[in-house]
């Protein structure tokens, strides 16, 4: 098929790390799109249940439009460097990531397609997420959770990094809801593969914070994925496991670094940032910054002042 200008290509970014029971569904949602000019590249991070022999099924269906890379020598490198020797081995004009148990609904890059086309300022767009967790549970309950900030808007540098988690209360995004132009993901320079083992519990962050902080972000109402939610994931087990406080201070740390080495100056992004280290280190001092009495509001104006320091 011949496609014309306004239907750029898509690339379709899977990386997965024994998947076997949940990579068919996940594969099978993207070759449903109604949206049809897209390729799959999936990328094994070492997997040993079975699910190179189920994605290797696809490439055989679709050996023009599905392609399945490797780490050498087999290696487990992560999700973050999956993800970007994905990236390296795509073509496409758009960028999308899709976990190996995740979903797509039909019209995800359908919708997002028309939204990036119509707006040459958009840099990256991401929509609401469902958060499914009725799959394993049928009496549990799902979820739609919107980008917290108001959506329909597009949002300059570095604004959003403020208003989201995790320096600010609003929920984040969820990599299967994100569409980027290439460009985009070659300025931010891709995910961090300094973030393995278990401060993987932030490795989507690094990325999501730097789109944030250097690019034009859209948030869109529309909710097109489904994220699946497992009580046995690896996420789940990190944090399950104690790991996140530590996960999110390496997280913190890094995140200074970077905005210094980009030379990013916010008073607000600085305070926050400042907040949320004092917040890990001196979890009482914290407790006053957040009591609205005298003492708590004298104790943020000391704070602010620091910051400007």
């Amino acid at each position: 098929m011949a496609y014309q200008k306004d239907e750029p290509l898509v690339s379709v970014i899977i990386p997965f790390f024994n998947a076997a029971p949940y990579i068919k569904a996940t594969i099978e949602s993207v070759e449903a799109q109604s949206y049809t000019n897209w390729e799959i590249i999936m990328v094994d991070d070492g997997s040993s249940d079975g699910s190179l022999q189920v994605a290797q099924t696809f490439v055989k269906k679709h050996p023009e439009k599905i392609f399945l890379f490797t780490h050498a020598n087999n290696q487990n490198k992560g999700a973050a460097a999956s993800r970007n020797l994905g990236f390296a081995k795509s073509k496409g004009d758009l960028i999308t990531f899709l976990d190996s148990d995740d979903l797509w609904l039909p019209h995800k890059l359908k919708s997002q397609v028309q939204l990036m086309l119509s707006n040459g300022e958009i840099d990256v767009l991401c929509e609401a997420t469902k958060y499914w967790n009725s799959w394993f549970d049928p009496n549990a309950k799902d979820y739609i959770i919107p980008i917290g900030a108001p959506s329909e808007k597009l949002y300059q540098p570095p604004t959003l990094a403020a208003k989201l988690y995790p320096l600010g209360n609003g929920d984040s995004f969820c990599t299967c809801a994100l569409m980027l132009r290439r460009e985009s993901f070659e300025a931010v320079e891709g995910f961090d593969e300094a973030f393995t083992g278990p401060n993987q519990l932030f490795e989507d962050q690094t990325f999501f914070l730097k789109t944030c902080l250097t690019q034009r972000v859209y948030l869109s109402s529309i909710c097109n994925n489904i994220y699946r939610q497992r009580p046995n994931s690896l996420m789940h087990g990190l944090i399950a496991n104690g790991h996140y406080e530590n996960a999110l201070h390496y997280f913190l740390k890094w995140l200074k670094n970077y905005i210094n080495s980009k030379s990013i100056k916010n008073s607000e992004i600085s305070f926050l940032l400042r907040k949320a280290l004092i917040r890990l280190k001196y979890p009482s001092f914290f407790k006053i910054l957040n009591v609205g009495n005298r003492a708590g509001l004298k104790m943020k104006r000391i704070l602010r002042g620091f910051v400007k320091k």
